[in-house]
């Protein structure tokens, strides 16, 4: 655990930066819907720049296996990329947040090929070695909603509420679950949340139209 005076800034950054752009790669999910391509190749971009800073202390063999990893997810090569992840996790050569990281991408990879079930273990996998990793409790979500277990999917929401207050994306999604859940004032209040935190942020504002709110 990092201690307090540095500790708390580090996870701010981390946690912001990763919900915040990178938890955009599952939210739209929900009902088949799809945020655009290029936001979805920026939050990656982003994301994959932030865990390659991780993999700073990596052994060179298991580094190499990630950083081709990288190259594989940024070329579409899903399928690649999981075989050297399972490489990387599987060599015992990577702890704490960096084998967090590599969980965490090998789930978001196992939700975008369908494969949920691997994608709920792994973000569960990330979130038993960094308890307070928001955005695997935000992803974590959108699986278990997939699944229509909604009351899970509604406490992992509330966890990254808890932990990064200041990002839309678990409010909008939490009204995307209440959605689901035929629960209609309940997705407008999380719809209005979500706008408020984010007034430009044009998701929320198409959600409340479409509701007929303002």
């Amino acid at each position: 655990m990092m201690r307090s005076d540095i500790g708390i800034d580090a996870r701010a950054r981390r946690n912001g930066c990763v919900a915040a752009l990178c938890g955009l790669l599952y939210g739209a999910r929900f009902r088949g819907q799809h945020y655009g391509i290029s936001m979805r190749i920026a939050a990656l971009s982003l994301f994959l720049i932030f865990a390659i800073g991780t993999a700073g202390a990596i052994r060179a063999d298991a580094r190499a296996d990630f950083e081709a990893a990288v190259e594989a997810i940024k070329k579409g090569k899903r399928d690649d990329a999981i075989t050297l992840l399972n490489k990387v996790i599987d060599s015992k050569e990577v702890t704490g947040e960096q084998l967090a990281t590599m969980h965490y991408m090998r789930a978001d990879l196992y939700g975008q090929t369908n494969k949920l079930n691997e994608a709920l273990a792994d973000y569960t996998k990330a979130i038993e070695i960094m308890p307070d990793h928001a955005a695997a409790f935000h992803d974590r979500a959108t699986i278990l909603a997939l699944q229509k277990k909604f009351a899970e999917a509604l406490d992992d929401l509330s966890r990254a509420q808890f932990l990064v207050p200041k990002s839309p994306l678990p409010y909008f999604n939490r009204g995307r679950v209440y959605e689901m859940m035929d629960r209609k004032a309940d997705a407008i209040a999380e719809y209005r949340k979500a706008r408020a935190l984010a007034p430009k942020m044009k998701e929320p504002q198409d959600a409340l139209r479409r509701l007929g709110a303002r």
